[in-house]
């Protein structure tokens, strides 16, 4: 059997909650992956947060 243990600060939120909310965030990572493969794009690193932000939004229009 596998087995999580997740760490947080988030006291508010119950258990199911978190866990949805995880599962949530590694699917989306998982759509993303995906659609840069199918997009063929490359790890482009940014130096300033203006040109990662610009770059972000052609990403998604793409």
């Amino acid at each position: 059997m596998l087995r999580a243990c997740l760490h947080t600060n988030e006291f508010s939120s119950g258990e199911v909650k978190l866990w949805r909310t995880y599962s949530m965030l590694t699917d989306l990572e998982s759509v993303c992956r995906s659609l840069k493969g199918k997009l063929g794009m490359r790890p482009i690193y940014h130096k300033r947060d203006a040109r990662s932000d610009g770059h972000l939004i052609i990403t998604v229009l793409a």
